[in-house]
């Protein structure tokens, strides 16, 4: 009887459940490290986000401690920029790998779109210069967002040469993560009926009435809060409003 047994092994029942264990706990493993990777790359990629995002603000920061309002002639304005690019002139001097100084002129520009923030710096020297390809500095940025206080309000938009001042503080905020698609423009949203207000007010713009000012227009950003948020106030801007505003 000892013989029998022994010699009738496991029966094919039992080894399709030992196969089905060992492939769930194989399952189960790989589930688990692949778990342990994607966190691991996810943890690496936001480490290199905060120091590119940490590194642009450090950069724009010590730009506009030294700026200029504006460089004269075709230099253009120190300050000029939008909600999505800026442009800044500083005064300061460059020790390149090579060991050559150049002219304390130098420029830099910074640009957001389609989720990749650029940047580029160069020196103007005296008889100008071309400014360099644009670098790559992150290229899954969600959304960013420039602003500018003159004194009285946060604007999109500003100008120092056209305001004939720096600006009191400059905004930088970025949001990381995967920019949204954008928009097919061949599929135009149905128009809303418009309310008697709405018409009574095109029947006073027809008649020569005075129209209200066109706001600057604005890009949307997320709703929840910036990953990286600095506000930057400018040394040599008009301080005074600033001050009386707090």
């Amino acid at each position: 009887m000892t013989r029998r047994a022994a010699a009738t092994g496991f029966t094919l029942l039992e080894t399709i459940l030992v196969l089905a264990l060992i492939g769930m706990l194989a399952g189960a493993i790989f589930g688990f490290l692949r778990d342990i990777t994607g966190r691991r790359d996810a943890l690496a990629r936001a480490t290199a986000d905060g120091q590119a995002g940490s590194t642009v603000i450090e950069r724009i920061e010590a730009d506009l401690t030294a700026g200029i309002a504006g460089g004269g002639g075709a230099l253009g304005a120190g300050v000029k920029g939008d909600d999505h690019s800026l442009r800044l002139l500083t005064r300061g001097v460059d020790l390149p790998a090579g060991g050559t100084t150049h002219g304390d002129l130098q420029a830099s520009e910074y640009s957001f779109a389609d989720g990749v923030l650029k940047a580029r710096r160069w020196n103007i020297g005296t008889a100008g210069a071309a400014p360099p390809a644009f670098e790559m500095v992150c290229d899954h940025i969600e959304a960013l967002r420039f602003r500018y206080y003159d004194g009285s309000e946060w604007r999109t938009s500003f100008d120092s040469l056209s305001a004939d001042s720096l600006p009191v503080a400059v905004e930088v905020a970025v949001w990381f993560g995967t920019p949204k698609p954008p928009e097919d423009p061949t599929l135009q949203p149905a128009p809303e009926p418009r309310a008697e207000s709405s018409i009574a007010q095109d029947g006073e713009a027809a008649t020569g009435a005075s129209a209200p000012p066109a706001t600057e227009p604005r890009r949307e950003v997320p709703s929840r809060r910036p990953d990286r948020l600095r506000m930057i106030v400018v040394p040599d801007g008009p301080v005074a409003a600033w001050k009386e505003l707090r």
